[in-house]
C-alpha cells in the first residue's frame, strides 16, 4: 500500500510539475506573439501616417508654388484626394485651410476647402469655414 502510495505522489508530482512547465511556456509564447503582433501594428500605423505626411508635404508644396483660383483649387482638391486615396486608401479627405484673407475667398468670407470621399464618391464641400465644426 506504500509502494502504491509513493507511486501515486510521484506521479503526481510529475504531473503538477510538467503541467507549471507547460503553463509557462504557453505564457513565454503568447507575451512573444502579442509583442510582435503589437510592433507589427506599430508598424504598420507609422508607415500610414507618414505616408499621409508625404501626401500632405506634396499637395502644400504644390499650392506654394501657385495661387489658384477657386474653379483651380476645387479641381486640385478632387484630383489629389483621388490621388491620395489610390495610395492610401484610408485617406478620406484632403482639408484646405486659408488663414482669413490669405485664400480663395467668397462674399461671406469662408476659408476652407474640402474634398470628401462618403458613400463610394468624393464630393466637394464648398465655402466652409474652419471655426464652424460639424
Amino acid at each position: 500500500m506504500m509502494i502504491l502510495a509513493a507511486i501515486t505522489v510521484v506521479l503526481g508530482l510529475i504531473f503538477a510539475i510538467m503541467g507549471q512547465k507547460t503553463q509557462d511556456i504557453l505564457n513565454k509564447i503568447t507575451i512573444e506573439n502579442g509583442e510582435e503582433t503589437s510592433r507589427a501594428n506599430v508598424n504598420y500605423v507609422d508607415k500610414l501616417f507618414n505616408s499621409g505626411k508625404l501626401v500632405g508635404d506634396d499637395i502644400a508644396e504644390t499650392l506654394g508654388k501657385r495661387k489658384m483660383s477657386k474653379a483651380d483649387l476645387d479641381t486640385f482638391l478632387l484630383h489629389s484626394l483621388t490621388n491620395a486615396r489610390n495610395l492610401i486608401p484610408q485617406i478620406v479627405a484632403v482639408v484646405l485651410a486659408y488663414e482669413p484673407g490669405m485664400g480663395p475667398e467668397t462674399p461671406k468670407g469662408e476659408f476652407m476647402r474640402l474634398a470628401r470621399f462618403t458613400e463610394n464618391e468624393i464630393r466637394l464641400v464648398t465655402g466652409a469655414n474652419y471655426q464652424d465644426k460639424e
